[in-house]
């Protein structure tokens, strides 16, 4: 018995989707109930001082100021803050007279402010009277006119000339000081 052709394609096409169909339900099934896969690959590992990022130390902007520091004034701001660790280099030229019946002075100063009497009023008794000196924080420094000094502290530098604050007003003249901040 022969088929018509059109029935004969028809039917052909009927077989080929039910095929198509059987093998997407065999591949579904198969899929469903197999064991899955583990594919391993191989990655290096990093020790732990590999895998600390490493830190990079701050970049510390040099900062240059030079400022007037009159006789007649206590703790002159300069206006330059320094970080705990930070480098002041400071140079200072100029004459002060900070006591009337005494020579105009140096940055470095005269006698110790020790030996005078009520030395306890001077900002620093340990260093020399009518010399320079500079406070960070609370912390104070006898510069005089060259000095480079680590930071123990962080603040404002300021200075003034070593004399009682309650003597400043008969002082004159003022100390040049060229800061260097790191």
């Amino acid at each position: 018995m022969a088929l018509n052709p059109k029935l004969r394609i028809g039917l052909l096409g009927s077989l080929l989707i039910f095929g198509v169909l059987c093998l997407v339900r065999g591949i579904y099934l198969h899929l469903r109930t197999s064991e899955p896969q583990v594919i391993i690959k191989e990655v290096p590992v990093k020790t732990e001082a590999e895998s600390k990022p490493e830190v990079q130390q701050p970049v510390r902007k040099e900062i240059r100021k030079e400022v007037q520091v009159p006789a007649t004034r206590d703790w002159v701001d300069t206006g330059i803050g320094v970080e705990a660790g930070g480098s002041v280099t400071i140079s200072a030229s100029g004459t002060v007279v900070w006591d009337p019946f005494k020579s105009p002075i140096r940055p470095d100063g005269g006698e110790m402010a020790s030996l005078f009497p009520s030395s306890n009023d001077f900002p620093m008794p340990s260093a020399r009277a009518g010399s320079l000196i500079m406070k960070i924080g609370s912390d104070m420094s006898a510069v005089g006119s060259d000095a480079s000094i680590r930071a123990s502290s962080s603040g404002s530098i300021k200075f003034m000339v070593n004399d009682r604050y309650y003597a400043l007003n008969d002082n004159s003249g003022n100390f040049t000081v060229r800061v260097i901040v790191r």
